[in-house]
């Protein structure tokens, strides 16, 4: 296998015998694809994939319930990885697919049941693909900036201390708040898949609730998502 290596700021082909000393100690797709935390990304996908499959057939119970199952399953991956010590820049990027891929959809599934709300979706995506590629590409090159241990200065960095202070976990706000635009947005499809359907009154009122009631929470989330993506591009390093 011909193997190239960025030196100097620039690829060159490397010596066979230097690229096999340096393979000695990594590993493959089929070493890691069976990790624990691997695998529930890879149930991720398959069930946005799914979700797909449920657009067409205009199942929207269907869909909002595996594109939810699918964001929820988010919160298992970290802590299984951690836990089993298999964390791998391969599930890193998993990780990241999953999100995007269900975040696309719902956007998709949002704009094809309504055809205005196609710009803010665009600016808001391109701020999560923005957001992913730098991520993923500072655990994949080693340099990961550490947020202040005592939180961000200034009124920009507000929300992002309540979501994700210096220590790096996120609150329950936090977590209240990336939760709420997925449900946001599956509550405006579910509601505009229904509009000329009779509701049981409770869920007439479970999906008015969650699509009013989480707008305000899913404009924090994504000011919390600007303002890490700004905190990333600002203490960006390389070699």
């Amino acid at each position: 296998m011909r193997w190239q290596v960025y030196v100097d700021k620039k690829w060159v082909d490397e010596d066979h015998s230097e690229t096999a000393k340096k393979l000695e100690n990594t590993r493959g797709v089929s070493d890691v694809v069976t990790f624990y935390a691997n695998v529930v990304g890879i149930v991720r996908v398959v069930l946005v994939l799914a979700a797909t499959l449920t657009i067409y057939l205009d199942s929207p119970a269907s869909t909002a319930t595996l594109l939810l199952v699918s964001t929820l399953l988010d919160w298992v991956d970290g802590p299984l990885a951690r836990k089993y010590n298999q964390t791998t820049i391969f599930g890193a990027g998993l990780d990241w697919f999953a999100d995007l891929l269900g975040q696309m959809l719902t956007m998709t599934w949002w704009t094809l049941l309504d055809p205005s709300v196609l710009p803010w979706q665009f600016v808001l995506m391109t701020l999560e693909i923005a957001l992913c590629m730098v991520e993923f590409t500072m655990t994949a090159t080693g340099w990961y900036p550490c947020r202040p241990r005592d939180g961000f200065d200034g009124d920009f960095y507000r929300v992002l201390n309540w979501m994700n202070p210096g220590a790096g976990t996120w609150t329950r706000f936090g977590t209240f708040l990336w939760l709420s635009f997925p449900v946001c947005s599956l509550s405006w499809c579910l509601h505009l898949s229904w509009r000329h359907a009779q509701l049981h009154p409770l869920t007439n009122a479970l999906v008015l609730a969650s699509r009013w009631g989480l707008v305000v929470p899913s404009m924090l989330y994504f000011w919390g998502e600007l303002a890490q993506l700004c905190f990333f591009l600002s203490n960006w390093r390389e070699q």
